[in-house]
This record gives structure tokens, C-alpha cells and sequence, in this order.
């Protein structure tokens, strides 16, 4: 049996902790982005056989104004959407923190289609 000094078993324990959630990233993430990538860079017909093309399938993209197009929506959502979305749930949030007359109405106004939703799910089942 092998004896570890306590600097090396918390290694050890640190490594153990972090490895099944690096299995599933690389199993998950790091599977799909290969074989995406793979994909990538082969031409498929209808009846299973595949040919070599190289970059020609990027080169057709970045000519493509639709490409050019759609990545100009997804800047402006991630950009402004996005963090209006946590400003104005934020705002909420402090909505309804506060305590005065309307607080119970504006939490009801809030929480109400989360409860009904879960009412319905647990008299369904």
C-alpha cells in the first residue's frame, strides 16, 4: 500500500472531485465539437458517402450575406437583450424587496404563473 503525505491526497481528492465532471464536458462538449468539426470539412451526399472539401464550406459562408446578417443579430442580442433582460429583473427583484401598501399585489403579479403552472402539474399527476 502505498502511503501520500496530506499535500498529495488533497491533490488527490481535488483530482477524484473535478474527474466526472471532465468526463462529461469531454464527453458532452469536447465529443460534439469534434465531430462537428469533422463534419465540418466533408461534403455528404443522400446515400452515406462523403468527399474531402476543405475549407470551401467556410468560404461559402463568409460570402453569404445571410451569414453576415445573422451574425449581426446575435451581436445585438447578446450585446443589448441580454443585459437589458438583467437589468430589468433586477429591477424587479427590487421592486419587490420593498415593503409598502402594493407589495403583496406586485409579488402575487410576479410568482402567480410560476404557482399556477405548478398547481396544474402536481393535479395532473
Amino acid at each position: 500500500m502505498i502511503r501520500l503525505s496530506g499535500k498529495h491526497r488533497e491533490w488527490l481528492a481535488g483530482y477524484l472531485f473535478v474527474l466526472p465532471d471532465a468526463f462529461g464536458l469531454a464527453l458532452f462538449i469536447g465529443l460534439p465539437a469534434a465531430m462537428a468539426l469533422f463534419v465540418s470539412v466533408y461534403s455528404f451526399d443522400a446515400f452515406g458517402s462523403f468527399t474531402f472539401v476543405g475549407s470551401a464550406h467556410y468560404r461559402r459562408m463568409l460570402l453569404d450575406p445571410l451569414f453576415w446578417t445573422s451574425l449581426r443579430v446575435t451581436v445585438v442580442f447578446a450585446v443589448i437583450l441580454v443585459p437589458l433582460l438583467y437589468v430589468v429583473g433586477l429591477g424587479l427583484a427590487l421592486l419587490v424587496q420593498q415593503t409598502n401598501l402594493y407589495n403583496a399585489v406586485m409579488r402575487s403579479m410576479l410568482f402567480a404563473p410560476q404557482m399556477v403552472s405548478l398547481v396544474v402539474i402536481g393535479l395532473v399527476w
